[in-house]
């Protein structure tokens, strides 16, 4: 099972350095893909931006996804989690991605303080490249 943040996702859709070598690390089967309902919003918003003639594609790449919910739970633990310069919205995917930490695989994220925090948190984290 994978945790995929927003950034991960987004690289499907705009050619960027590492969304090739991303495209093939997903292709080798590694299970159930999760992320937080936030990546609604989130992904839909960066592929407006990147590559409008990709919206399309968003839905099926979200429905890929088991998505789970912010629920009282994740925001109470996104509210504490640290370093404290961790952005709101990075911390309401590590802690959606905390919830599962006994059943990952990986985070897969391409930003660093994200990276750095889950890594932090016991988290194995993947940006393939």
């Amino acid at each position: 099972m994978l945790y995929l943040d927003s950034s991960a996702l987004a690289k499907l859709f705009a050619p960027e350095a590492e969304s090739e070598a991303l495209r093939a690390w997903l292709a080798a089967d590694r299970g159930r893909w999760i992320t937080s309902t936030l990546t609604e919003v989130e992904l839909t918003r960066a592929v407006a931006r990147a590559k409008p003639t990709a919206l399309a594609h968003v839905p099926g790449v979200l429905a890929r996804c088991d998505r789970l919910d912010i629920d009282d739970r994740v925001r109470a633990d996104a509210a504490v989690l640290v370093p404290p310069e961790l952005r709101t919205l990075d911390s309401i995917h590590l802690a959606t991605a905390l919830e599962l930490a006994s059943e990952l695989e990986a985070l897969v994220t391409y930003d660093k303080r994200l990276a750095q925090a889950a890594q932090a948190a016991g988290l194995t984290v993947e940006t393939p490249s």
